[in-house]
């Protein structure tokens, strides 16, 4: 038993010194190196191709580099990002797929053997190891995204290392791509709420703590793009805490401050997110806009009112206040241009006057100009009989009691060979029936030496002539 722990403790052991062995070669320098100055020279070559973009002259000299030196003077990972930047141009101008797997592979291994140098500390920086690292992640998480097409999967999983080392010094860069990626694989159902919530607060809080920063501006563009970018998912990854927290910072605390679209804006989205009555913010909101909303409809309607007295008219009419239509009405009639809507303003009037008022002399006025307004409507007549009809019985005598059915008769008759709504034709016919009866008997003409034809006036207030006709 003991010699089988010591044959596993002197395996692993082996191991260890192998992957110990194999990451100082990796991380290698030109440091005490007898061909230094042949090292450092290919270097100089190489990154100033490098710099010109000429990939394919800068690789012999790299590759000489690279492989006797890969961590330089210990001080500079240029070896292995430029190697990166070396193989995403082969994958660039390759045409076959295997190849271009092979050549995104290696601008990977690439990244992660120079964060591997870092965390063995054969490799330093001014920024320091997490700065250092984070702005690997961020390189490699760009090529990923930007040139090799790299699964979704892998170019977050990137980015969220480099948020991971970088803090509050990871670079705005990382910002667009990031929040693109996150909302694409939320959306595709690969990442869930939680996952895409916690890239944007994550990004957020990347971004808004920047003040002052000397990229500030850089920041604040990239969460701008960040936000349109997580509109498409937005109702569907924050809730109701999250929105109220977002337009307090973006509109204060103060409803008067707003614009009454903006808080009708605010206050559907916060109900839409799930907020409803108790929640402060939005109570607040709410009050001041139904506030401004009556407001408005007040305006509107007295506006509204302004240009529409005979809709007005005929609202008041209907509520019982017969004195305010007749004066909303003559208002209409005043501010009235077309002829045929004249009529019917001074039709109403009339029917008011008549059926309200009893004024029967103002009324047949305003029946007479609605007829003259509209030739052809047989509507005022039948109006005018009716008031002949309604006071036929205080008007004098019994003869002229019937000589204003007479008139009565004629209007309504008149009113049927004109233009009639079929209701009104209907009741006036039956009108002209029912008060033929009511015309004077001959014996009664006889006795006034009237006989059928003979024109003859209507006293009371009627005063117009007839045509005498019996039973």
């Amino acid at each position: 038993m003991m010699t089988k722990s010591i044959n596993h403790l002197f395996g692993l052991l082996i191991v260890i010194s192998f992957f110990s062995t194999d990451l100082v070669s990796q991380c290698d320098t030109w440091n005490g190196k007898p061909n230094v100055d042949e090292l450092t020279d290919a270097h100089t070559v190489y990154r100033g191709l490098v710099k010109s973009e000429d990939y394919a002259g800068a690789e012999e000299y790299w590759l000489q580099v690279y492989e006797a030196a890969p961590a330089a003077d210990g001080k500079r990972d240029f070896h292995f990002t430029d190697g990166a930047k070396i193989y995403v141009n082969k994958f660039k101008n390759a045409s076959d797929d295997a190849q271009k797997k092979e050549f995104a592979d290696r601008v990977e291994q690439f990244y992660n053997e120079a964060i591997a140098c870092y965390d063995a500390g054969t490799l330093t920086s001014k920024r320091g190891k997490d700065q250092a690292i984070s702005t690997l992640y961020s390189k490699m998480g760009y090529d990923m995204y930007y040139s090799l097409r790299s699964p979704y999967s892998k170019v977050l999983e990137a980015y969220e290392k480099c948020l991971e080392s970088g803090g509050e010094g990871t670079s705005y860069a990382i910002v667009t791509p990031m929040s693109s990626v996150a909302v694409y694989q939320f959306q595709k159902g690969l990442i869930d709420k939680a996952k895409a919530l916690k890239v944007y607060q994550d990004l957020e809080k990347l971004c808004l703590d920047k003040e002052g920063h000397k990229y500030e501006a850089y920041y604040k563009q990239a969460f701008g793009a960040m936000k349109g970018e997580y509109k498409k998912v937005d109702s569907e990854v924050f809730d109701c805490e999250y929105f109220v927290n977002d337009f307090q910072k973006r509109f204060g605390d103060d409803p008067n401050e707003l614009e009454y679209e903006q808080l009708k804006s605010i206050i559907v989205t916060l109900k839409r997110q799930g907020c409803s009555e108790g929640v402060p913010y939005l109570d607040k909101f709410e009050s001041t806009f139904k506030a401004q909303t009556g407001a408005i409809n007040a305006q509107k309607q007295a506006e509204f009112e302004a240009n529409n007295p005979g809709m007005v008219a005929n609202k008041l009419y209907k509520a019982g206040d017969f004195e305010g239509a007749i004066e909303k009405y003559k208002e209409a009639i005043k501010n009235e241009s077309d002829a045929d809507q004249k009529a019917s303003y001074h039709f109403s009037l009339a029917s008011i006057i008549f059926r309200k008022k009893k004024q029967y002399s103002e009324a047949r006025r305003e029946a007479r100009k609605a007829a003259d307004l509209r030739p052809g409507w047989g509507q005022p007549y039948a109006l005018v009989g009716d008031m002949y009809s309604t006071t036929a019985r205080n008007c004098g005598d019994s003869w002229n009691q019937s000589l204003a059915v007479i008139a009565a008769i004629e209007k309504w008759q008149t009113a049927l060979r004109l233009e009639l709504d079929p209701q009104v034709k209907d009741a006036t016919r039956k009108k002209v029936v029912a008060y033929q009866k009511s015309k004077p008997a001959r014996e009664d003409g006889f006795m006034q030496g009237v006989k059928p034809g003979d024109k003859q006036t209507v006293g009371c207030w009627i005063k117009e002539t007839v045509s005498i006709s019996y039973k």
